[in-house]
C-alpha cells in the first residue's frame, strides 16, 4: 500500500513539473497576440464599472418598453429552468455555439440587458464584453438578474425557446 501511494506522488509531482514546463514554453498567441498560457493564478475579475449596471426598476421600465433585448448568460438547462419572460438564451461559455442565431435579431445599434444569477456569477459580465467585442455597443447588465427580478415578481417564463 504504501509503494502504491509513494508511486501516485511520484507520478503527481512529475506530471505536474511537466505540465508547467510546457506551460513556462508556450509561446502560442491568440489572435489579439495574447499569450495562451495559462496562468496559475486567476487575476481578479475586475467590477462592472457603475454605468455597465442596469438597476432592477429600469430593466423593468426597459421590458415594459419592449424596445430591449433580454439575454440570459446562464446554461441552457438554467434557461429552461426559469427566465426573465421574453428573453433569450445566449449561454456565455457557449457563446461562439449559439451566438449566430441571436444575432440574426440583433443590430449593433440595439440595445440589449444581460443576465446571470448571483452577485458572483460573471457570466453576464463575459457575455457583455464578447457581445462588445462584436460591435454591440449599448450592453449593459442586470446584475444577480434572475434572482432579483424573479424575487420582485416580475414576467417570468420556463421551458427552453420555441
Amino acid at each position: 500500500m504504501r509503494r502504491a501511494l509513494l508511486q501516485a506522488a511520484i507520478l503527481v509531482l512529475v506530471s505536474t513539473a511537466i505540465g508547467l514546463g510546457i506551460n513556462a514554453v508556450r509561446r502560442d498567441t491568440d489572435k489579439s497576440g495574447t499569450s495562451r498560457r495559462l496562468p496559475l493564478i486567476r487575476p481578479p475579475r475586475p467590477p462592472v464599472a457603475e454605468n455597465d449596471k442596469v438597476p432592477l426598476a429600469e430593466a423593468k421600465t426597459l421590458w415594459d418598453s419592449g424596445a430591449v433585448f433580454f439575454l440570459d448568460a446562464r446554461a441552457l438547462a438554467d434557461y429552461a429552468a426559469g427566465h426573465i419572460a421574453l428573453a433569450q438564451s445566449l449561454p456565455a461559455e457557449q457563446f461562439d455555439q449559439y451566438f449566430p442565431s441571436v444575432a440574426t435579431v440583433l443590430s449593433p445599434d440595439s440595445e440589449i440587458v444581460v443576465y446571470c444569477d448571483g452577485n458572483q456569477c460573471d457570466l453576464s459580465d463575459q457575455l457583455m464584453t464578447m457581445l462588445r467585442e462584436h460591435g454591440y455597443t449599448h450592453v449593459r447588465v442586470l446584475v444577480n438578474g434572475w434572482t432579483t427580478w424573479h424575487k420582485a415578481g416580475f414576467p417570468t417564463e420556463k421551458g427552453a425557446e420555441s
